[in-house]
């Protein structure tokens, strides 16, 4: 009896499972990794982004005030009469004496950034930006206070997810 079985055996096809199997996994992990940096870098850009926008807004909107009209910590005490950082809710800055009309920055607490536009009483109602966990000031130089000052430091700190960033600008008021 001669009998010719053509065909693969059991260890043949175990063999090619486990490599497959191992190829797989690799290829997996592979995408995974890089689907997961990618969202990392994505983020990280945005927030970038973000606050470069911000910040260059309240650049220009300093630039044009003549002073800060008013303060507000995230714990609404006034602090204009201060000369140090304070993490803020609301600054104000005053472009218009006779009419008393400000710039008027605000963040609350959906970690978003609002400016608006007119006397101290104004609520400010147009979005900025968003992912704000924090904004703070300094009169600038130091030994100044708000009142005084004719330049702040301004910090804004983004987050999104697992992702933080910081930027940190000195501005100029010109029309001091």
């Amino acid at each position: 009896m001669n009998s010719e079985k053509k065909g693969y055996t059991l260890i043949e096809l175990l063999i090619t499972l486990g490599i497959m199997s191992f190829v797989a996994i690799l290829i997996i992990t592979f995408f995974t990794v890089n689907l997961n940096n990618f969202v990392k870098i994505k983020d990280t850009s945005e927030l970038q982004f973000q606050s470069q926008y911000i910040l260059n807004y309240i650049s220009k909107k300093i630039m044009e005030s003549k002073r800060v009209f008013d303060i507000r910590t995230d714990k609404s005490e006034r602090v204009i009469d201060s000369a140090r950082e304070y993490s803020i809710s609301k600054i104000l800055f005053l472009y218009n004496e006779q009419e008393g009309l400000c710039y008027i920055f605000e963040v609350r607490n959906d970690g978003i950034i609002y400016y608006g536009n007119g006397n101290a009483k104004v609520r400010a109602d147009t979005e900025l930006g968003r992912y704000v966990s924090e904004l703070r000031a300094a009169p600038y130089p130091e030994g100044k206070t708000f009142a005084q000052t004719s330049a702040l430091e301004i910090t804004i700190k983004l987050v999104k997810g697992n992702q933080a960033y910081e930027a940190r600008q000195v501005i100029c008021m010109r029309s001091s």
